[in-house]
């Protein structure tokens, strides 16, 4: 199968992304981070690092299980449709175009940010009462 220019250049994005090239951005947090990063590594012991690292990923794995809730294949499908791809079911899409699939992913995108903010906005404006509803409202938007 030929790539077209565009999967050419993903691929690209890609294998620069796997090397572990960081943009300036990246590179800034990291660096902003280091004093942090030293403190943690001199105050905290590594049983609690641990027991931290494991309560934050039994989380993430709840949430990752509750964004499969927000999931709905029938929408994905009636995006496609409408973009005027041929599909019946999301294993269809494999053999869609690369570029108008990520056209579709950033408009889900773009629609999740918007709601991200509103929600951030709505528990912003409740204050301290609000503010523990906040990252976990958040996380599960997106």
């Amino acid at each position: 199968m030929r790539l077209t220019p565009y999967e050419k250049e993903v691929h690209r994005e890609i294998e620069k992304w796997e090397s572990g090239e960081s943009s300036v951005f990246v590179k800034a947090i990291n660096w902003a981070m280091q004093p942090m990063d030293w403190v943690v590594n001199r105050v905290v012991s590594p049983d609690l690092e641990d027991a931290a690292d494991e309560a934050i990923n039994q989380f993430l794995s709840v949430l990752n299980d509750a964004s499969g809730w927000t999931f709905d294949a029938s929408d994905i499908i009636a995006d496609a449709r409408a973009e005027d791809l041929d599909v019946e079911e999301i294993k269809d899409l494999r053999d869609q175009p690369l570029e108008t699939l990520d056209e579709m992913a950033r408009k889900r995108l773009d629609d999740h940010a918007i709601l991200a903010a509103i929600e951030g906005g709505g528990t912003g404006l409740g204050g301290i009462v609000l503010i523990a509803a906040d990252i976990p409202l958040l996380l599960g938007i997106n």
